[in-house]
């Protein structure tokens, strides 16, 4: 089985969704999943973000280097489950239009809202009141974790692959 996440990785306003996300493909990539990322951001990302992600998930072997979104997403169509963590920013259009294919199952991992703190986060939220709502429509499920802190990224992946059972 391949599941793909798609995380939000722009400047920093989304380093607690992605380090918890990369934790939940670490432990898909415990139970015998094969993950993928695609992380959406706007700049070559650091070395200090590169080593972020590897110290949070060795199921990430090797940074594959920067690719376009459109040559990213060719990937989704040859996977078994597409998970988009949200919230996010970038290529929603892109999700949208791969979503409504129907080519594999769609889920949302939502994280929560983005604190509005500066001119670009406000940009980020209405980007997610835009999108989100069109993207909630085409998934398959939504897994809402934002107040489930409680729940270990195992708990998260266990319950992800059980829902993903559950429709195949």
């Amino acid at each position: 089985m391949r599941v793909i996440h798609i995380i939000p990785s722009a400047f920093g306003y989304f380093d607690d969704i992605r380090s918890r996300a990369f934790s939940i493909l670490n432990a898909q990539h415990e139970l015998g999943v094969e993950v993928e990322a695609i992380t959406l951001q706007y700049e070559s990302p650091s070395r200090s973000v590169r080593q972020e992600v590897e110290e949070s998930s060795p199921a990430v072997h090797s940074y594959q280097g920067d690719a376009t979104v459109g040559e990213a997403f060719l990937h989704l169509d040859d996977s078994d489950l597409v998970i988009l963590h949200a919230s996010f920013f970038g290529a929603g259009g892109k999700v949208l239009r791969w979503a409504k294919k129907g080519k594999a199952p769609f889920f949302i991992v939502y994280h929560g809202q983005i604190v509005v703190t500066d001119f670009y986060s406000l940009i980020i939220k209405i980007y997610n009141w835009y999108y989100l709502p069109r993207l909630s429509r085409q998934a398959d499920y939504i897994l809402d974790i934002q107040g489930e802190n409680g729940l270990s990224a195992r708990d998260i992946a266990e319950k992800a692959m059980s829902l993903y059972n559950s429709l195949v």
